[in-house]
């Protein structure tokens, strides 16, 4: 989910690479793989920043993440346990949330959660991306 967006962020991060800078870099006699590592050194920060953005919308994705991070509603022994998301409780659980007297605003403040910690990387990901727009 997270490699789409973020390898459109970074194409088009490569593609606004001035193309005097591509040009100055084959007339030093450089081959191609060379100017790619030094186009790709070039934006560096916008690299990072598709991958804060791509991971901020990944985040948000409900049933995705319900898929393939699982929905067992115990504590994971291990890293590679199946484990329960927010996102995954919120579309698991809203269905049954009448029969229990705080269940309901306990969903919306984990969606409230969710949604602060995605704004947060979004944010940090358009910071990123605003240094490089401004650097080029």
């Amino acid at each position: 989910m997270i490699v789409p967006f973020a390898s459109s962020v970074i194409r088009e991060a490569y593609s606004a690479v001035p193309y005097y800078l591509k040009e100055a870099a084959y007339s030093l006699g450089m081959t191609k793989w060379e100017a790619i590592k030094t186009m790709l050194g070039y934006i560096k920060s916008a690299i990072s920043a598709g991958i804060f953005l791509a991971l901020g919308r990944a985040m948000g994705e409900t049933m995705a993440v319900a898929m393939v991070v699982g929905n067992t509603f115990t504590f994971p022994k291990s890293l590679f346990d199946m484990g329960y998301t927010i996102s995954s409780l919120i579309a698991n659980q809203f269905p049954n949330a009448e029969a229990y007297n705080y269940m309901i605003p306990a969903l919306y403040g984990g969606a409230f959660i969710l949604f602060i910690v995605g704004l947060i990387i979004n944010l940090a990901g358009l910071y990123r991306i605003k240094k490089v727009m401004i650097k080029g």
